[in-house]
């Protein structure tokens, strides 16, 4: 998708890797610190807000609360939830 996109060297640095299985180079991209967007642009552009502690998506479902429910719930349940948010990874 960053491949067709007209703003993506604005936001990622590209950088190529071999690919045995395509037997050929295969473009890569990587998202710029933001100094260096900041420093490109001539802004001073500050962090954003972290809504996650935790920072790979596996960490950040597995962190995930839990629906509530009006009754509680059977260690049953809990872990059907438990397994859902697995699947999702």
């Amino acid at each position: 998708m960053l491949n067709t996109g007209k703003q993506a060297n604005q936001f990622f640095d590209s950088y190529e890797v071999w690919s045995p299985l395509l037997n050929q180079n295969e473009k890569k991209y990587r998202l710029k610190a933001i100094e260096q967007y900041s420093r490109e642009h001539n802004t001073n552009e500050q962090p954003g807000k972290q809504y996650f502690k935790a920072n790979t998506l596996p960490e950040i479902i597995n962190q995930a609360p839990m629906p509530a429910s009006k009754s509680s719930r059977s260690a049953q349940e809990i872990e059907k939830g438990m397994l859902l948010h697995l699947h999702v990874i």
